[in-house]
This record gives structure tokens, C-alpha cells and sequence, in this order.
């Protein structure tokens, strides 16, 4: 059996120790919640722009976003007319955004979110989200919405983050 000097197995222990803390600190950072009223400009996904709402010159009524109701959860998705995107990376854009801004709603109550209500988010959007294109009519953009339904749709999202 071969001999280690005591320094570097002190060494390789310390380097093990930094790196499991990065490692942690890396997966940890996407559950960290921070809400920032809204203001943070939303990341684009596959080249989809992503117009601001509060630059749309239509009724406020039709922009609304978060939970809607008892039932209903709703992003609302405006791309410039006629630029060719897909209704597949429009809906991807809208599951996205789905998730973000529920997690956003639930940390801003202080409801921790968790590798479950993570889990039941997914799902949730997986099993009950729709992209609907809007009956508005303007000028230079497409408006979509992404719906996600369910009864009491917040009441479940609180009881998944209680879940163990």
C-alpha cells in the first residue's frame, strides 16, 4: 500500500470541499426566488422577440397576466406580425414562462418552492396548458395567449410546496 503525504490528502480534501460547494451553489441558484416586480426583461427562446407589454397600445384587460381567477393562469406572448414563428416554439415559450411567473407569484407570498411544486408545475402546465392565438387585431403584432386551467389552480400550487 502506497503511502500520501498528509498535505496532500489535506490539500485534495479542501479542493473536493470548494467544489462541492460550487457544485451546490450552481444547482441551487435556478430555485433561488427573487421578484423583481416584473420589470426584468424576459429572456427570448429560439429567436422568438419578446415585445414588453407595457409598449402594446391595446386595452390593459386583454395583457393580463398571472393567476386570472380561480381557474386560470395566463401569459400573453406578442411577437411582431407576419414574423414566421412556429406554434411549437410559441408554446414552448409560453411553458417557460408559465413556470417562471408561478414560481415568481408563489415566492412573492412567501411559499417556498420546492423540488415538488416544481414537479407539480410541470405537470400542471404539461397536462393543462394551451396556446390560443387572440382575437385582438392590431397593426404590427400577433398577440397569444397561454392558458393553464385547473380548479383552484393556486390552492393546489400552496399544497404541493407543503407536500415532504
Amino acid at each position: 500500500m502506497k503511502q500520501v503525504p498528509l498535505a496532500t490528502v489535506t490539500r485534495s480534501a479542501a479542493f473536493s470541499l470548494s467544489a462541492l460547494a460550487l457544485l451546490c451553489s450552481l444547482l441551487m441558484l435556478p430555485q433561488a426566488c427573487v421578484s423583481d416586480g416584473g420589470t426584468t426583461a424576459r429572456p427570448p427562446d429560439n429567436g422568438i422577440p419578446d415585445i414588453p407589454i407595457e409598449s402594446i397600445d391595446i386595452d390593459r384587460r386583454y395583457l393580463t397576466e398571472g393567476f386570472i381567477g380561480n381557474r386560470l393562469h395566463r401569459v400573453v406572448i406578442v411577437i411582431p406580425r407576419g414574423s414566421g414563428n412556429n406554434e411549437e416554439s410559441l408554446s414552448r415559450k409560453g411553458a417557460l414562462r408559465s413556470r417562471v411567473t408561478m414560481e415568481r407569484s408563489l415566492c412573492a407570498e412567501n411559499i417556498p418552492v420546492t423540488r415538488n411544486t416544481r414537479a407539480a408545475i410541470l405537470r400542471l402546465i404539461e397536462s393543462n396548458g394551451m396556446l390560443k392565438r387572440t382575437e385582438i387585431e392590431h397593426a404590427r403584432y400577433d398577440i397569444y395567449y397561454y392558458d393553464v386551467t385547473r380548479d383552484n389552480i393556486r390552492k393546489y400550487l400552496k399544497n404541493a410546496s407543503l407536500e415532504p
